[in-house]
């Protein structure tokens, strides 16, 4: 799948191909969306990061809904991206027949199910707007993300003086940093699809500042997640942009043997003894004591893991951490891997489904135009990045951010061959 040939100008369907649908109710589809973007980038990735979940999914189910049924028909829908997600969500809800919590097992399956569903209809959807409805949305996203981001900033800073002011100067140290942790990340994720709107605008400059600029505030934050993250991503930027197939490979290669390796890597790390060192930090300190126990656990039920969302309930999760300056649980809610999750509640069956999706997903990826491209594979790359150290793979908020960064790539960014380019467009670099 990744041998594809990446192409600079891939052949676009012409307009009478695609379904009008959309464009026929735009007054209505339009300010329903702008109307929901706007204040989740503005005021909740900032401030209230876990309000993105319920933003999205609503934004997903009425928008997506309203496509539906002005359509009456579904939306062209990636199948071969769809097929491995659907065998994934399938194994899933099998696996709660031996997972030691069936009840939350349940829960994440229909967890998921709200969340992608509606989620791939609205980007399918939306995939018919013209050239002149993506430019009032791009402008609404820019705006709406500089002044989330501004408000980041001044939170990181300054103090946090917005999030004493609503704690009335209260909240202990742990809740003030998972204030900016989870935003941190949030922004990690979605700079590189605002980066390309700015690209898409004719402001070349702003989209490779942007990243970088946003990257050094991470440095002020305490996210070592988010500075991971940026540092890969704006790293993978170059590369990605002149050398894409090498990308699309490095990307691969990091995804698959993510999976295949983990497992021996975190036993590499235990055995080092890092975290008994006492100028390690903690936080880190404590995530190898963890990936150590996921490793071991994941062992013991190699092919199908031990059921869906079962790393709260392992058995001995709650053992107390050796060599440690606290005391606390091993593992309390989940690896803090995404590559060591998947293994440890299914499998390698499970794994397998999930490389596969990341592989569709980075061969369709690499078949965009050049900018497009960059872009995708530097959020991309970021994203797995973040993965790997932080909060639970499937968590709503985290998933739903990974869907939105999808929706502005996908629904927002113009789309040549459509329509005519917005005048101001950039050509590529040479």
């Amino acid at each position: 799948m990744v041998t594809a040939p990446l192409q600079e100008d891939r052949p676009q369907p012409r307009p009478d191909a695609l379904p009008p649908a959309v464009d026929s109710f735009a007054p209505p589809f339009l300010p329903l969306v702008m109307g929901l973007l706007a204040p989740g980038l503005a005021i909740l990735a900032p401030l209230v990061p876990l309000g993105m979940a319920p933003l999205l999914i609503t934004l997903a189910v009425l928008a997506g809904g309203l496509v539906l049924w002005r359509t009456r028909r579904l939306p062209p829908l990636p199948r071969d991206m769809l097929l491995p997600l659907a065998l994934f969500w399938a194994l899933g809800t099998v696996s709660i027949a031996w997972t030691p919590v069936p009840m939350d097992g349940l829960a994440q399956s229909i967890t998921f199910v709200y969340e992608l569903v509606p989620g791939f209809l609205l980007m399918g959807g939306i995939w018919a707007l013209g050239n002149g409805q993506r430019c009032r949305l791009r402008r609404v996203v820019v705006v709406a993300f500089a002044i989330g981001l501004g408000l980041y900033a001044v939170e990181s800073l300054f103090g946090q003086p917005l999030y004493h002011l609503a704690k009335w100067l209260e909240g202990t140290k742990v809740a003030q940093e998972r204030a900016l942790n989870r935003p941190s990340v949030i922004f990690t994720v979605l700079v590189w699809p605002v980066a390309l709107l700015l690209w898409q605008q004719g402001r070349a400059w702003a989209a490779f500042l942007l990243p970088a600029a946003y990257g050094l505030l991470t440095l002020a934050t305490p996210s070592a997640s988010a500075v991971a993250g940026m540092a890969g991503g704006l790293l993978l930027l170059p590369l990605a942009w002149y050398r894409p197939r090498l990308a699309v490979w490095l990307l691969a290669a990091l995804l698959v043997g993510g999976f295949l390796f983990c497992v021996p890597v975190a036993g590499l790390l235990a055995g080092l003894g890092l975290e008994k060192h006492p100028d390690f930090p903690f936080s880190f300190a404590h995530r190898i004591d963890i990936w150590q126990f996921a490793a071991e656990r994941a062992t013991e039920r190699p092919w199908f893991g031990w059921g869906l969302d079962a790393s709260r309930a392992i058995p001995e999760g709650n053992r107390v951490t050796e060599g440690l300056a606290l005391e606390r649980p091993v593992m309390p809610l989940h690896p803090h891997n995404l590559f060591l999750q998947a293994r440890l509640e299914l499998g390698w069956v499970g794994s397998a489904l999930l490389a596969w999706f990341g592989v569709v997903l980075l061969a369709r990826i690499g078949r965009l135009p050049r900018a497009p491209r960059a872009f995708a594979l530097a959020c991309y790359g970021s994203s797995v990045l973040v993965a790997c150290f932080a909060y639970g793979a499937w968590q709503t908020w985290w998933v739903c951010t990974l869907l939105l960064a999808g929706f502005l790539f996908v629904g927002v960014a113009e789309r040549p061959g459509l329509t005519a380019s917005a005048p101001g467009s950039p050509r590529p670099l040479p």
